[in-house]
């Protein structure tokens, strides 16, 4: 941990690998201390072999890991190797990706301009029903990368699979008055506001 607050990444991977061939048994927080480290400096080579060495060792991945490397990649502008990750490890360890990785996953695509797999992504989170930060990212991403139309369905494809779920206010307002801008509001917002009204959908205030 010493090695990689101080920016000697390498110098922790060599004691990672030391470790591990010498028997001893590592627990997984020094593991993603180091990736975190590599992730803050988008070293995906570094970071890529720290993922093998965890691989290979008898530790249970979990969430956590999931948003590490996901950050990780993300930096380095590799977004498919996220993913892939993503669901290696929940596949082998059995285990569902939950809000945080999701999000983490979503924020990858949109910074490296992957739209349409933040929209994959948003489709495959649903199954766990609709959670308002993974919805957020979803749809602050479409904003970033100009699908004002993506953004009303995904809230619309929200609304279908769980009618109970919340829409940050902010977010409502933004994108209705982005769509006003673009000549959108009578088309496409209007009928927009007037299902969140009509179902009396939860509009989520901002927490201070």
């Amino acid at each position: 941990r010493l090695a990689c607050a101080t920016g000697r990444q390498r110098e922790a991977f060599e004691i990672l690998g030391r470790a591990t061939r010498s028997g001893v048994c590592l627990d997984l927080e020094v593991y993603h201390c180091a990736l975190q480290s590599c992730g803050s400096l988008a070293m995906a080579t570094l970071g890529g072999m720290i993922i093998k060495e965890m691989l290979a060792s008898p530790l249970v991945l979990d969430n956590r890991t999931v948003v590490l490397t996901t950050r990780l990649y993300g930096a380095a502008g590799d977004p498919a190797a996220a993913i892939h990750y993503a669901r290696l490890f929940s596949e082998r360890f059995d285990f569902c990706l939950g809000v945080e990785a999701y999000t983490a996953l979503v924020d990858a695509c949109v910074e490296n301009d992957a739209g349409d797999e933040a929209l994959e992504l948003f489709e495959a989170s649903l199954q766990g029903g609709v959670q308002p930060h993974i919805l957020e990212a979803v749809v602050v991403g479409c904003f970033r990368l100009g699908y004002l139309e993506d953004a009303v369905g995904v809230i619309h494809c929200a609304l279908d699979v769980d009618q109970g779920c919340g829409i940050p206010s902010t977010l409502l307002k933004d994108l209705v008055f982005l769509l006003y801008r673009r000549g959108l509001g009578v088309e496409v917002a209007t009928p927009l506001l007037d299902r969140v009204v009509g179902m009396q959908v939860a509009v989520l205030e901002p927490v201070c």
